[in-house]
């Protein structure tokens, strides 16, 4: 069973999901409830999906803190099963650069031991599903540029983000 719950960020109406693993999915890129039901349905098949509006309190209070700048990392248990184990490794590395900073498709990719891989640690950050909470904006292209992003903003919301975190970090240090 996924539960699923939508709420209001700076980033646009938010969509979460989790499962008796943790939160499966996460999202501002979609038009609508029924379209993020479609996309879970196509995720995980044959799983029950319900719209519960207590489904994910927690990751909406940490979301909201992130974008107040009180948070800077997250504490929510998530569930990356659905995907490869090269795209659960790339997250899982992901997930461990610090608020505020960055690192480059390359760097990510000799970070895991697959220095040669830069491009396919690209692919697999395309296909994260809990963007925010695997902070796959902070990952940039080898020249500084910022490369892509997901979703129908792409690269401004990326620099959004990281202009966000960098303002917050120059404010308290």
């Amino acid at each position: 069973m996924l539960r699923w719950h939508s709420f209001d960020t700076p980033v646009g109406r938010t969509y979460a999901a989790a499962g008796q693993r943790g939160l499966c999915r996460l999202t501002w890129h979609v038009p609508d409830a029924a379209t993020f039901e479609d996309e879970l349905a196509l995720l995980f098949p044959g799983h029950e999906i319900a719209h519960d509006p207590q489904a994910c309190p927690e990751v909406e209070r940490q979301i909201d803190e992130y974008f107040a700048g009180r948070r800077r990392c997250f504490a929510v248990t998530l569930d990356l099963s659905q995907l490869s184990d090269f795209e659960r490794v790339v997250l899982q590395a992901t997930a461990r650069v610090p608020y505020g900073s960055t690192l480059t498709y390359s760097d990510l990719a000799r970070a895991i031991g697959r220095p040669g891989a830069a491009r396919a640690v690209g692919n697999a950050l395309r296909r994260n599903p809990l963007p925010l909470l695997v902070p796959c904006h902070r990952i940039v292209r080898a020249d500084g540029t910022l490369g892509g992003y997901g979703g129908p903003h792409g690269t401004p919301e990326k620099r959004r983000l990281l202009e966000l975190e960098a303002e917050d970090a120059s404010n308290s240090g």
